[in-house]
């Protein structure tokens, strides 16, 4: 339970940072714990606690959750790099003077 409550945890904390890279860092840690999920899920199964057709249909829900999660990084790390990109550009046209090319 605690591994399926850290996804949702570490995407609000991610949410409230004050960059898109720190936010992807948090998406990150949160795919991570899908990981973890799935491995208590296995683990259950194992021990009988669930059945495999269960088991089988929370894994493809965790495998939908972690695409999702990295989808999210990739899209908060793309905006950051084109904010980046475009800040350099716009700090180089303030530094260089139309004047002098006329």
């Amino acid at each position: 339970m605690r591994a399926v409550m850290s996804i949702s945890a570490n995407v609000a904390e991610g949410a409230g940072r004050s960059s898109r890279t720190d936010f992807a860092r948090f998406v990150d840690i949160a795919a991570a714990s899908t990981s973890e999920v799935e491995h208590h899920l296995i683990v259950a199964q194992d021990l009988g606690v669930i059945a495999p057709s269960v088991l089988a249909r929370l894994r493809a829900d965790v495998v939908i959750v972690r695409r999702m999660l990295f989808g999210l990084r990739r899209a908060l790390l793309a905006r950051e790099a084109e904010e980046q990109a475009a800040s350099r550009t716009s700090v180089r046209e303030e530094l260089v003077d139309p004047e002098l090319f006329h």
